[in-house]
């Protein structure tokens, strides 16, 4: 019963962080002076990871990490919308991972080897389930 409940909420929060407004100062990623390539979608897996950056999404399927930015500013800072941040770290804690559909833009050039750093344009069909220890 837990599992379905947090399954419908995060189809519904997927709805809302789509259409989540962008703060005054900030440009949507898409439109980010800072993108170098077309944006694109994956299937992956987000999660907190210790390093830098630290939040990263994996793209199933593959040995493929995405190191996840700020469009506006090519750093860390508010890389993840409300909505997104609640379910990877609910009530604080860490240790989740949101598996979903991601339309990410590109913030660097893709280099064999080297993780591509990217901004997120929106998130859909979102699952978060806990991390296995």
């Amino acid at each position: 019963m837990r599992k379905a409940l947090t399954t419908i909420v995060a189809l519904g929060l997927s709805f809302h962080l789509a259409c989540e407004p962008v703060l005054a100062d900030q440009v949507p990623c898409r439109t980010s002076p800072k993108v170098v390539a077309a944006c694109f979608r994956i299937h992956g897996r987000l999660s907190i990871w210790n390093g830098t950056p630290s939040v990263r999404i994996w793209k199933l399927g593959t040995s493929r990490i995405f190191g996840v930015h700020d469009g506006n500013s090519n750093a860390e800072g508010e890389v993840l919308s409300a909505e997104l941040k609640s379910l990877v770290a609910p009530n604080g804690s860490v240790g989740v991972e949101v598996f979903g559909d991601f339309d990410l833009c590109p913030l660097t050039k893709q280099r064999k080897g080297r993780m591509q750093i990217v901004c997120i344009e929106s998130a859909s069909h979102l699952v978060s389930r806990n991390s296995p220890p």
